[in-house]
Parts: structure tokens; C-alpha cells; sequence
């Protein structure tokens, strides 16, 4: 979410525990990673959901 900055982004991930979250950031904008697509980030979603696997915290994606 681009409104929030990416120092909120790492304090509330890192509150929930390395066991329970991870971040994954994505250099783009708009408000959510749709509005700017990535294959990057596509990839780690469907991953996350199809296969139950996170991506490593702190995992740099592009915008397409």
C-alpha cells in the first residue's frame, strides 16, 4: 500500500513475529500491487497460495 510508509510496513510485520509474517516490497505505486503489476509479485502470491510457501522477508520485487 503506498500510503503506508515502508518503516509502519516493517514495524508491524516484524510485531507479528518471523514465524507468523513476512514482507515482500515492491517498487512501484498506486495503491495496492495491482494497480502497478508485477510478475515478480504475482509469482509470490500464487506461491503463497497454491504451495503454502512465503516469500523470504524483505524480498524485492519490481513493477512490469
Amino acid at each position: 500500500d503506498s500510503v503506508t510508509p515502508l518503516s509502519a510496513a516493517k514495524t508491524m510485520s516484524k510485531g507479528f513475529g518471523n514465524e507468523s509474517a513476512t514482507l515482500l516490497i515492491q517498487d512501484g505505486f498506486g495503491h495496492c500491487s495491482t494497480a502497478h503489476p508485477s510478475i515478480c509479485t504475482a509469482k509470490a502470491i500464487a506461491a503463497y497460495f497454491h504451495e503454502g510457501v512465503v516469500p523470504q522477508y524483505g524480498t524485492k520485487c519490481k513493477s512490469d
